[in-house]
């Protein structure tokens, strides 16, 4: 209020000093400050709201198993029995099918967004990727077989490591999945994988972890701290510490 009284006042001030000639050119100067004055006082707060999904595009009949994303800010949905895109508006739903192009099942297991921002699905009928064709690119094994992709990860040598139902693999030169033999798999034991600070890699089990250098050779085991527990049992390696959650139970480990 204190600034619009100083604008008023000089203008009624400036407006008494017309005769003045050098005063007529300050005329219009209050009408300037009270507009800037005006644009200055305007509410610039950003109004941050919920997004909202309209009923047809719910999504709570599925159970979510990640949402990542791609290089478009555009997030990817993978459900157990569906996979959608959000783009803060409207939602879209994939469906598979046997032909080339299309997704190799919708019940998808796992989702990454890499270092390239390419997002990768893991379904129960193998791994694929969107390209920017709108078609999926499907990377099948190498002999045949049809795997069930359980997690994906990405070491930070930029590998990425699939955890299959046969075992772990990796993406060779020929877009196949290759068995990467030297890393033990144990289809009893639930697993994860955590990934290193140095391209290397651990394997989680309810039962002990396991250590994989960069060439996956195994480097050190380490028995469970918890009593077998595979309730939300994950890790993530700082510089020489894992820190382990399983279950409850949050565990710092000394490399």
């Amino acid at each position: 209020m204190i600034i619009y009284k100083w604008v008023f006042e000089s203008f009624f001030f400036l407006s008494c000093q017309k005769k003045n000639h050098e005063m007529k050119r300050l005329y219009f100067l209050p009408v300037i400050l009270l507009l800037l004055v005006s644009a200055c006082s305007h509410n610039t707060t950003t109004t941050v709201r919920p997004l909202s999904v309209a009923p047809q595009q719910r999504l709570s009949s599925f159970r979510i198993t990640g949402v990542v994303l791609d290089n478009k800010d555009l997030a990817w949905i993978g459900m157990e029995g569906a996979l959608a895109t959000f783009d803060g508006t409207n939602t879209r739903f994939f469906s598979s099918g046997g032909s080339d192009g299309s997704l190799p099942s919708t019940d998808v297991r796992c989702l990454l967004s890499d270092h390239n921002q390419t997002v990768w699905f893991g379904t129960a009928k193998g791994l694929c990727t969107y390209s920017r064709y709108n078609v999926f690119k499907s990377y099948p094994e190498r002999d045949g077989n049809t795997v069930c992709i359980l997690q994906l990860a990405e070491t930070s040598d930029h590998e990425l490591v699939i955890m299959t139902d046969r075992g772990y693999y990796r993406v060779a030169d020929e877009s196949v999945l290759e068995l990467i033999p030297t890393i033990r798999h144990d289809p009893l034991n639930p697993e994860r994988m955590a990934p290193d600070h140095d391209g290397g890699l651990w394997i989680l089990s309810p039962t002990g972890f396991v250590h994989y250098n960069r060439s996956f050779e195994e480097t050190l085991s380490i028995p469970a701290p918890g009593e077998g527990i595979d309730e939300n049992l994950d890790a993530i390696q700082v510089k020489d510490e894992l820190w382990v959650l399983q279950g409850r139970t949050l565990t710092c480990l000394d490399l």
